[in-house]
């Protein structure tokens, strides 16, 4: 393993930090690692990862280019770091390369749409009362209306936050307006694809965005996906086998998506190559 494998190896590890126990059961046709050595070379268009010098292909059997030589050596780390069984569930950075290939290619007027129609019923708009829960309400003004101000800012679009079910945060003039902004500013596969697994985690467009546009950092972005949750489980306590494992899940979920646009940027190789030096020295 190269110095430079070993240095994303332990990046890598910030988003999967936790065990693949900790996130639920083991698939029961779960793949028994089949290579012994994972690498990196270089091909056509960007950086692929090999597992005993053959080329890893995506679930679709796609060719999988990574644009990045940071972000193949993260995919292979993940790879390097499966024991005697595949946990794809620990390859966070493999899942979210093989969506923007597979998928997002593909089906990106869809995905655009997906993502968004979050807006209709956007987590940030949506405030308790704050006579009925004062705590609550006081978080999510906090939390959620600087989020939205820097969304009217930065896209041109103003979600309406409000109260109860029937609350209307966006009209389907906004979701079009949304939907085209996006489509201009992620212009590639690989950060739609990150912003696809944020808003879904999130529950919200406004947060996912926030935290890919390094508004707010995956943290921050936790916290505010879960006020609600975290306030219920300060008043009734956390339930095993429930509220730890959606804990887990997005922390991994949100740490990946973040590291994993920082890794497709053309920036990424040479704060690679100074991290190198900077080990070496």
């Amino acid at each position: 393993m190269t110095m430079l494998h070993r240095h994303w190896r332990r990046r890598a590890s910030l988003s999967t930090s936790l065990s693949p126990s900790s996130l639920g059961p083991r698939p029961a046709a779960a793949a028994k690692r089949f290579y012994k050595r994972t690498g990196v070379a270089e091909a056509e268009g960007g950086y692929v990862v090999t597992l005993d010098h053959r080329t890893l292909k995506s679930p679709a059997r796609n060719d999988l280019v990574l644009p990045s030589r940071a972000l193949a050596l993260a995919v292979s780390a993940e790879w390097d770091a499966q024991t005697s069984v595949i946990e794809p569930v620990a390859m966070p950075l493999m899942s979210l390369a093989a969506t923007a290939v597979d998928q997002v290619t593909r089906e990106r007027d869809f995905v655009l749409q997906n993502v968004a129609n979050y807006a209709r019923t956007d987590t940030t708009c949506f405030l308790a009362g704050e006579a009925d829960e004062p705590a609550l309400h006081a978080l999510q003004c906090r939390h959620y209306l600087p989020l939205v101000e820097w969304l009217t800012e930065t896209y041109g679009v103003a979600l309406r936050p409000g109260f109860g079910v029937s609350h209307r945060p966006a009209s389907p003039a906004d979701v079009l307006a949304l939907k085209a902004e996006i489509d201009e500013r992620k212009t590639n596969h690989w950060h739609l694809a990150a912003l696809q697994c944020a808003t879904q985690e999130c529950k919200s467009l406004v947060i996912a965005l926030a935290l890919l546009e390094r508004r707010i950092d995956a943290d921050q972005a936790e916290t505010a996906a879960r006020l609600e949750e975290n306030v219920q489980i300060e008043r009734w306590g956390l339930v095993e086998g429930a509220h730890d494992y959606d804990l887990a899940r997005i922390k991994i979920r949100l740490a990946s998506a973040s590291l994993f646009v920082d890794l497709t940027t053309t920036s990424a190789d040479d704060d690679l190559i100074t991290a190198a030096g900077a080990a070496e020295g």
